[in-house]
């Protein structure tokens, strides 16, 4: 599973993000295995109109992942990725 939150001076927002690949619109939120080789992907979110102007603003994304015994999961930090102010 991911998590998206936005993040203001790293406060992280009460609003969750949906983040969606550009290329066919897929919405992120299952861990997959990425294919060998070269790749990249650009990826999409909304954001709510009164974020727009602030400055400042990451789009943060957490992975979770289970461990093979099954007993407890594993959250991984996501690169935070830098909102462009309109």
């Amino acid at each position: 599973m991911i998590a998206w939150s936005l993040v203001v001076d790293g406060t992280a927002v009460e609003y969750p993000a949906v983040v969606a690949r550009r290329r066919d619109g897929e919405i992120i939120k299952d861990v997959k295995t990425a294919s060998l080789g070269p790749s990249s992907n650009e990826l999409c979110a909304r954001i709510p109109a009164e974020l727009d102007p602030v400055k400042g603003l990451l789009l943060r994304g957490q992975a979770n992942y289970a461990v093979p015994h099954g007993f407890w999961t594993i959250w991984q930090d996501l690169p935070p990725i830098t909102v462009p102010p309109l």
